[in-house]
């Protein structure tokens, strides 16, 4: 299945993800919320997972997306992603470079 291979490696997650997320136009909530929905759910699983390959553009795709498909109906699960998205290597440095309707999201 599609959702096993994306967690093969974080740019197989990143390809599927940015691909159902489409620059916002995302079409289908439900599958873009499983897709989240696959990250690790501890702190450390989500920093190994993610290593040193998270983007600026991700980052902000991330945000939103959680925003958009978590912060509804489960505005806890959006909240411990984006603390464990806090963690990542160069977080700090990539946060520096988000716009203001992510951070308003955060």
């Amino acid at each position: 299945p599609a959702s096993a291979q994306a967690l093969q490696s974080f740019s197989g997650f990143e390809r599927t993800f940015l691909a159902l997320w489409a620059k916002g136009k995302c079409s289908d909530a439900p599958r873009l919320r499983e897709q989240l929905e696959l990250l690790p759910t501890t702190q450390q699983g989500l920093v190994a997972f993610v290593g040193d390959t998270l983007s600026a553009e991700l980052l902000s795709a991330l945000v939103l997306a959680a925003e958009r498909v978590l912060s509804p109906a489960a505005p806890a699960d959006a909240a411990g992603l984006l603390c464990r998205l806090s963690c990542a290597r160069r977080f700090d440095m990539l946060w520096m470079f988000v716009d203001k309707a992510e951070q308003k999201a955060a």
